[in-house]
């Protein structure tokens, strides 16, 4: 059981060099003010404010207030969220990790830095749940989905795919069920099957990255994108994306074991 690229390093290039260039250009106007927030000791209001400025105007290009999709709060509001000490602690602690830490051994067991831990297995999880709940009612206006906050996560800390309609479509081609649905609402129960879907994926990611590091990175040199090498959770976004395009080959595909994908201990 696994991801697998089914892509060559070619189709990874020219699916890098498809991504709609504001949409790319957007990530890194972001990512390095979301880098020196988690930096930050204690977040100082001028970092917290940048960061907040920066965020309003990506989500914003990125959809968040059009039709059918949350609002977003005031800029004075996001960086008072952004200085909660709790709320950055929390995305401090996720930003630490990268799916290149992330993987699971022969057992299907979830590896974190190649040991499995249920104790660290159980802090992650309850963190990256507990951010996005936060991001959604901090950062957005009557939100009840997780694509916006996992798209201000993605911004802030790089970590894993944001999962819009987009990225939903192209792991369902992948052929992992359960995620590919109209609406993907925040989970309440965190060991229920959608929390499981959030908390699981950076792991199956992690292995593929993994398993396939070199064609990734020789990919994004060939689309003349080599910054996206240290930024894998990105990559995985623009793949999965653009696999929406039911126009080209699948670049990634699962190999199904026995138990659903999400049941990785």
């Amino acid at each position: 059981m696994g991801l697998r690229l089914a892509g060559t390093v070619m189709q990874i290039a020219d699916a890098i060099k498809d991504f709609p260039r504001d949409y790319a250009d957007d990530y890194f106007n972001v990512r390095p003010i979301g880098q020196r927030y988690v930096a930050e000791q204690h977040p100082t209001e001028t970092v917290a404010l940048e960061l907040a400025t920066a965020l309003q105007r990506v989500l914003r290009n990125w959809g968040a207030g059009r039709r059918g999709a949350p609002q977003l709060r005031k800029e004075q509001e996001i960086a008072a969220a952004l200085l909660d000490t709790s709320l950055h602690s929390d995305v401090t602690k996720l930003s630490l990790f990268s799916i290149t830490n992330l993987g699971f051994d022969h057992r299907f067991r979830r590896l974190v830095n190649g040991t499995h831990s249920s104790e660290v297995l159980e802090d992650f999880d309850m963190r990256l749940l507990s951010v996005l709940r936060s991001f959604s009612d901090l950062v957005f206006l009557d939100n009840t989905n997780v694509t916006y906050p996992m798209k201000a996560l993605l911004l802030v800390s790089g970590l894993m795919p944001a999962l819009d309609s987009q990225v939903r479509t192209g792991l369902g081609i992948a052929g992992l069920k359960g995620v590919n649905k109209t609406q993907f609402l925040l989970p309440e129960d965190m060991r229920g099957s959608d929390a499981k879907k959030l908390t699981r994926l950076p792991f199956l990611l992690g292995q593929c990255w993994a398993d396939y590091s070199a064609q990734f990175q020789d990919g994004a040199r060939q689309a003349n994108a080599a910054a996206l090498i240290q930024e894998p959770g990105r990559i995985f976004d623009i793949l999965l994306f653009m696999q929406a395009r039911k126009e080209k080959l699948p670049l990634l595909i699962f190999d199904a074991g026995r138990q659903p994908w999400y049941d990785l201990p």
